[in-house]
């Protein structure tokens, strides 16, 4: 896939074209399994260090530590006081306020109230982590974090700090020639095997697909489903999204 998914700088769940990927030259679509590219609709939005769409549609991309809005085919650069001056990733909640996870050289996190336009930063249990680089909010007010050093997926609610692992086991991250290198593994949450972690996106029904530097693949945590025989939930689930190259339209 020429590296698409090694350089995504932000998925974006979109209902009508499934997964949208800003990569370093472009951007492209992933749906039933096939890559098509959206330069004509989208061109103006390329290579972004990180992109989120908010509860309106309205769609906000990061370039060179200055945020933008996209609307009507153009950028509007939004002009934001006390702005982290180092790399960050971009999420929006359901109300529209956007958040940033600040994530060289120091892990911080912050919130720009949608109103002021004024950034503060949120202390947040951040302890746990190394490097979370795009992530999303859920409606109830979690932040599911890729942590691209330690290889899992981290859910950080923000009513009171709490970090949880979502997906994966934990460990570091090693270069290709180790043999002794965990490879990825899918299966229950708890066990899967991620290589190197750096997006998510979150679908209406509360799947989350996570794409991979190393690994160049899309990963999807599939949501909690309710067993009528055992009256439970059965536990999270982590398979690979198949993506056809014959498909391949970029």
């Amino acid at each position: 896939m020429d590296g698409v998914l090694a350089s995504a700088n932000g998925l974006i769940w979109d209902e009508k074209y499934g997964i949208l990927v800003a990569y370093r030259t472009g951007v492209c679509s992933i749906k039933d399994g096939n890559i098509i590219s959206l330069e004509n609709q989208l061109k103006i939005c390329y290579g972004p260090s990180s992109w989120c769409r908010d509860g309106n549609g309205d769609i906000y991309l990061v370039r060179g530590h200055q945020i933008f809005q996209f609307q009507e085919n153009r950028l509007e650069e939004l002009l934001i006081d006390n702005l982290p001056t180092t790399d960050f990733g971009i999420a929006a909640d359901k109300a529209g306020n956007l958040y940033l996870s600040s994530y060289s050289p120091d892990l911080q996190f912050g919130v720009i109230d949608k109103k002021s336009r004024i950034f503060k930063e949120l202390k947040l249990n951040g302890e746990l982590m190394s490097d979370p680089r795009h992530f999303v909010i859920t409606q109830d007010g979690n932040m599911i974090l890729p942590d691209f050093n330690h290889q899992v997926i981290y859910q950080l609610s923000l009513k009171d700090g709490k970090v949880s692992t979502l997906a994966g086991r934990k460990h570091e991250r090693m270069p290709d020639a180790r043999k002794d290198r965990l490879k990825y593994q899918d299966g229950i949450a708890s066990e899967a095997v991620f290589e190197t972690p750096i997006s998510v996106a979150l679908d209406s029904k509360g799947d989350i697909y996570v794409s991979e530097y190393h690994g160049n693949r899309l990963r999807k945590i599939c949501h909690l489903i309710w067993s009528p025989t055992t009256h439970a939930l059965f536990p999270l689930r982590v398979k690979q999204v198949e993506i056809s190259l014959e498909n391949y339209y970029i």
